[in-house]
């Protein structure tokens, strides 16, 4: 996954500075309206940059379920920026 160290459960301990995106680049994004399975996808995939396979290997579930998380969360958030 990653050449960085990770954790006993296989999460990386760290990211490399390039592919570190913190918070304050999306304040406008209110993540709490998100379930915390979608929430952890979310910030995987488009924070850290992790792909939905290294997700699915982490969290113990299939890709596609990874992907309908995602598929989901993207729904809801865009729904409420709408509001």
């Amino acid at each position: 996954m990653f050449a960085d160290s990770t954790s006993p459960n296989g999460l990386p301990t760290s990211v490399p500075a390039s592919r570190r995106v913190g918070l304050n680049d999306f304040p406008s994004i209110d993540l709490s309206v998100l379930t915390a399975r979608q929430r952890l996808v979310i910030v995987l995939h488009y924070y850290d940059n992790w792909t939905y396979v290294e997700i699915a290997q982490a969290i113990g579930s299939a890709d596609s379920t990874v992907r309908r998380h995602a598929q989901d969360a993207l729904s809801r958030l865009k729904v409420n920026v709408t509001r």
